[in-house]
């Protein structure tokens, strides 16, 4: 039997942070399968989850691509009735992924994303606070969601809106192509709060000022994006 709910992990040399994930996952009390797809690390994260690999914990490896591929790799893998999207640091904790999909087996949603904003956010500077507010108002503008955080790594997607669309962004801008469809088909977006530990460049962050960029492009990409009749 499937599980419920695919727990899809896009990691890019995350050595230093992916076993805390993957055993921080291991203690939630879901029935789920983790799918890793690791996108051409040239670290030791490959090793270190192909360790681990049981019926529940899968490995998927290529070649580098970006998160957009990697996402839509474990995406096309994925089973459960509820998909969620994790991370492979510790900026957003697994622990909040059973109140990520309550909502959705629930029946009060269709997509729920964690919000780093609905809460106080120590330690996050000026620069990506104004970059994150000013991409998700540009979001909620262009396509009539009522958001606060559209660039979060927290989000749980129920399966009958997964299989309605393909991914095609290769970047971070892939929080933007998600979003897009998502809002296009209708579904029934809410946040939760979801505390946030962010960490800097010199501690692995790979997002930068070129990202936003791109994010700004696919706002105005998807724009036009309408699903298949």
């Amino acid at each position: 039997m499937n599980p419920a709910i695919s727990i899809v992990i896009a990691a890019y040399n995350e050595e230093d942070t992916i076993g805390a994930v993957l055993d921080a996952v291991a203690e939630l009390d879901l029935d789920t399968e983790v799918i890793v797809v690791d996108d051409g690390s040239t670290d030791r994260t490959a090793e270190i989850v192909a360790a681990r690999t049981t019926d529940r914990l899968r490995l998927i490896s290529k070649p580098n691509g970006g998160k957009g591929t990697a996402l839509a790799t474990g995406f096309a893998a994925a089973t459960g009735s509820i998909v969620v999207v994790q991370d492979a640091d510790v900026e957003l904790s697994p622990a909040r992924i059973p109140d990520l999909v309550a909502p959705i087996v629930d029946g009060r949603a269709d997509v729920v994303y964690g919000s780093r904003f609905l809460e106080p956010v120590p330690g996050l500077g000026f620069e990506r606070r104004l970059a994150n507010w000013f991409l998700t108002k540009l979001t909620n503008i262009c396509f009539r969601t009522k958001l606060t955080d559209m660039e979060t790594a927290h989000k749980a997607i129920s399966r009958p809106f997964m299989d309605r669309f393909t991914l095609e962004a290769t970047r971070f801008d892939v929080e933007v192509e998600l979003t897009a469809k998502l809002a296009r088909l209708g579904a029934r977006i809410i946040e939760i709060p979801d505390p946030y530990k962010p960490r800097t460049v010199a501690e692995g962050k790979k997002i930068g000022f070129g990202d936003g960029i791109h994010a700004v492009q696919a706002i105005l990409r998807w724009r036009k994006w309408r699903p298949s009749a």
